[in-house]
């Protein structure tokens, strides 16, 4: 591995070592959602067949009337829906937090390396170059974790 890359890698992987069960918890809510939205058409599949049309067969001990079983198909629609947005939000707002201090802490260990390089080292660089640099690199890495990484994963 070159050097540059390795380097990278190791501030990687020191920064987000801290933040994995959050990341776990932020996988686990993408789970649940997906699991969610692969449950919502079923509501509608037993109003249209057992409500609507006439294949009743299978819940009439369940349920006794088309009524019921309407009532209780509703009831299911919104749940899953209502659980859905919950998982929406809460994934929201877990992501953004996650993001946030992993950003921190990349932040933090690239300024205390700016701090720690020889001021002989300044005289001859471009200071504006490396602020510019540090806050934009910074801004992608976000940008990369919350709609590249994370969504991928």
């Amino acid at each position: 591995m070159p050097s540059a890359v390795h380097t990278v890698y190791q501030v990687l992987k020191k920064d987000i070592r801290p933040h994995v069960k959050a990341l776990a918890g932020v996988i686990v809510l993408t789970l649940g959602i997906v699991t969610t939205e692969a449950i919502s058409p079923w509501p509608f599949r037993l109003i249209i067949d057992n409500v609507l049309g006439e294949d009743t067969a299978n819940y009439t001990e369940i349920f006794h009337s088309r009524l019921a079983l309407g009532i209780a198909v509703t009831f299911l629609f919104f749940f899953v829906n209502t659980l859905q947005t919950f998982l929406e939000y809460f994934h929201a707002i877990v992501l953004k937090k996650v993001i946030r201090r992993i950003i921190f802490d990349f932040s933090r260990t690239a300024f205390s390396n700016i701090e720690l390089m020889n001021i002989g080292f300044y005289r001859t660089q471009e200071i504006g170059d490396y602020i510019y640099r540090l806050s934009n690199d910074v801004y992608a890495l976000g940008v990369m974790l919350e709609d590249g990484v994370l969504p991928i994963i």
